[in-house]
């Protein structure tokens, strides 16, 4: 059984993590404002990005569409963790999901520390093309705009068959999970079926494309790949703040009871200690 003093110290103990995970909390809280106002105006954006993509689809080709498959290409993955720990299961559940579905040889861009890390680990660092950590950082969408770019020529050279972001998906405060989802190659079928007929009657002629359609494919699909992927980013970051928040949300319950059980032990003991005290005195007058 422990002794007062070693009751006393972790209690102590105990007292000082929760200060730091209240702390943390806080952070958190004051970050997810900020988080979820980025995440809506970034919806709000893709919306318009993949109308305006759904208007191309009528005037372009496949090959100008990045919709042509390079089959026998290695797949580029883009994988989204963070850099900061103290999240809870963010990040375990994104790189759980991630190793599950990825396959060896295919080429990775890694957002964050936490998942180079765990590449390394898994021997996987000859297939990392790039990593990024913007976690000492504002958020900086020139780092995207690069990938974007890059993406776009990779494959239209056909150096890259197909491309897939691995993110962790918003569904509410106290929900998210983690997704895949594959930009390239484009799927014209599909957003051609979802064209309404408002954007059919455009799709016919009704403007015209300066200078030309392809340049313009290639400006609007560039876009289409760098908001995709900041998106992709914006909605992983909210989910990290949601993670930690709720993280240390359970931590201070945790250290609310643990507390709870120490002082009534440290009670217990104090009051046997007192009891013995009274009766070592009582057996001396």
């Amino acid at each position: 059984m422990a002794t007062i003093v070693e009751i006393k110290r972790e209690l102590n103990s105990i007292n000082k993590i929760s200060k730091i995970t209240n702390a943390m909390k806080i952070i958190a809280i004051s970050k997810i404002a900020k988080a979820k106002k980025n995440y809506l105006e970034m919806v709000d954006l893709m919306t318009n990005i993949h109308e305006s993509v759904r208007v191309l689809a009528y005037h372009l080709s496949t090959q100008q569409l990045l919709s042509n498959i390079n089959s026998n290409r290695p797949t580029l993955w883009i994988l989204f963790t963070s850099s900061l720990g103290m999240a809870g299961s963010f990040n375990g559940a994104i790189l759980k999901a991630f190793i599950t579905n990825y396959k060896p040889g295919e080429r990775i861009i890694v957002i964050g520390d936490k998942g180079y890390k765990f590449l390394v680990r898994n021997r996987l660092e000859k297939y990392i093309i790039k990593h990024l950590n913007l976690s000492n950082r504002p958020t900086d969408f020139f780092q995207f705009k690069m990938i974007g770019e890059y993406i776009y020529r990779m494959y239209a050279k056909k150096a890259i068959g197909n491309v897939k972001i691995q993110f962790t998906h918003f569904k509410s405060s106290t929900s998210s999970a983690p997704v895949i989802s594959q930009i390239v190659p484009v799927d014209v079928n599909a957003i051609k079926n979802s064209v309404s007929n408002n954007e059919k009657h455009v799709a016919l002629g009704t403007f015209t494309v300066d200078p030309n359609a392809e340049s313009a494919s290639r400006k609007i699909l560039t876009l289409y790949l760098e908001f995709s992927l900041y998106a992709a980013y914006i909605e992983s970051t909210l989910c990290e703040h949601l993670s930690r928040k709720n993280a240390m949300i359970e931590a201070s319950l945790n250290e609310d009871i643990k507390t709870t059980e120490l002082r009534m032990q440290y009670n217990k003991k104090r009051q046997e200690k007192i009891t013995q005290e009274v009766a070592r005195l009582s057996l001396s007058l």
